[in-house]
Formats: structure tokens, C-alpha cells, sequence
């Protein structure tokens, strides 16, 4: 058991995930539009489970499955790897099905980053996108993350070595950044407050 948060607007809520999202986890991250730009993910939905149940004993580490209003399922998201010393924790399994807006996924980045900078009180947040994941890189540098270098075939994806880009977002950097990702997630550039945030047991 360890504690974690619910980030839940109106509109949409993450909550953490929990053993019996092993099957959707698998499909998610195995869809054509996915393969290839994440690491590559079993079809064994027990090893998913296990994986799970891993997860669940480390603290510091926040996995999010994002729900619509109707309490369906539509992508993911995670922070790990956290660091007490730097005050820096990394994010990442940023995914989403192929037919939710690409709004829902944008509005629950901007819960993430404030709960990272407001509520964790963070100094840096690092996440890294393999290169084959070309419309991320994209976004990420139209928004303004601040690029931080590259490891040339870091990773293997689909039996071959990609480069990996990394990125981070200060609390600076996430002031000046956060009201274009806002307007691009369909909220208002000036919304304070982006949802709830609910401290549970898991």
C-alpha cells in the first residue's frame, strides 16, 4: 500500500492505476499508431500485471490512467525516477488511444506539470522521446520545453537502436509555457486551476 493522487476536472479525471488496467494497458500501447514510438510493450497482459504489481511497491512513482466524463478509458500517463537531492522527478508512458482528442491528452499534461511544480514542488521535470516519435518532438519544441541533448541509439525499439531526445520544464519555464499548451488543450490561457487533486491510498 502507498499513497497516491486523483487528478480530476470536470471533464476528465486521472486516477491511479490499478491491476484489473493491465488488459487495456497492453492494447493501448500496442496499437499501430504507438508501435514504434514507445518502447515495445508484451501482448502478455499477466506480465502487465506483474509489472503492476512492481509498481505499486515503489513510492515516488505516480501512473495515471486518463478517463473521460463517462468513466471510459483513453490513455495514460506516469512520473517515476524521482530524485529528493535535485528535486526532480521524470515523466513519461504518455499514450493515448487513437480515437480520443489529442485535447484530453494536452489538458491532462497541464494537470500533470502543476501537480509536478505545485503540489510536489519540483525543480525540474526531465522526459525523453525517441526520435521515431516524430509528431512529440514536435510538440514538445513548439510548446517550448527546453531540449537538453540526445543519446544516439539509446534504446531498441522493434529490434533496432533509436536516439533519444530529452527535454525538461523548470518552474520557470512551465509559467512561461503552460498558457500556449492551455490554449492548444482547448482551455482558457488564464484558468489558475486545472482540477482537483485528491491525496488516496492505493
Amino acid at each position: 500500500m502507498k499513497y497516491s493522487y486523483v487528478l480530476r476536472n470536470d471533464d476528465r479525471v486521472l486516477r491511479p492505476v490499478k491491476l484489473e488496467d493491465a488488459e487495456f494497458i497492453v492494447k493501448l500501447r500496442n496499437q499501430a499508431h504507438v508501435r514504434g514510438c514507445i518502447n515495445d510493450t508484451s501482448l502478455d497482459v499477466e506480465k502487465q500485471r506483474q509489472w503492476i504489481r512492481e509498481y505499486l511497491k515503489r513510492e515516488n512513482e505516480y501512473y495515471w490512467i486518463s478517463e473521460d466524463r463517462e468513466g471510459k478509458p483513453y490513455g495514460t500517463s506516469s512520473l517515476y525516477h524521482y530524485n529528493a537531492n535535485l528535486r526532480q522527478i521524470e515523466s513519461g508512458r504518455w499514450v493515448r488511444m487513437a480515437d480520443a482528442p489529442e485535447t484530453n491528452l494536452l489538458a491532462g499534461r497541464v494537470q500533470v506539470h502543476d501537480f509536478v511544480f505545485r503540489t510536489l514542488g519540483m525543480a525540474r521535470l526531465v522526459f525523453d522521446v525517441v526520435s521515431t516519435n516524430k509528431h512529440v518532438i514536435k510538440y514538445h519544441r513548439m510548446c517550448g520545453a527546453i531540449e537538453t541533448g540526445l543519446e544516439k541509439g539509446s534504446v531498441i525499439i522493434q529490434g533496432k537502436p533509436v536516439d533519444v531526445v530529452w527535454f525538461e520544464e523548470t518552474p520557470e519555464s512551465w509559467a512561461r509555457n503552460r498558457p500556449r499548451i492551455c490554449r492548444l488543450a482547448g482551455l482558457p490561457e488564464n484558468i489558475e486551476h486545472c482540477g482537483t487533486i485528491e491525496r488516496i491510498m492505493i
